[in-house]
């Protein structure tokens, strides 16, 4: 599939293409939140996980 998308800002346009990060993002804290559901991992190991997983989307999508 081509998708072409036309932007008149430069900045809205690299964030919608870095977008698959905070995506990913997004389907790596379902995953932490599921395991620790599953697992019962440490209150304390869940979030810093989660944060590890926002911090790494936010270098990404807002790079300089």
């Amino acid at each position: 599939m081509k998708i072409t998308a036309t932007f008149d800002d430069e900045d809205e346009a690299i964030k919608a293409i870095q977008a698959k990060h905070a995506w990913q993002a997004l389907i790596e804290i379902n995953e932490v939140l599921r395991s620790n559901r599953k697992h019962g991992l440490p209150f304390e190991q869940t979030v810093s996980e989660i944060q590890a997983s926002v911090s790494d989307a936010l270098v990404l999508v807002y790079q300089d």
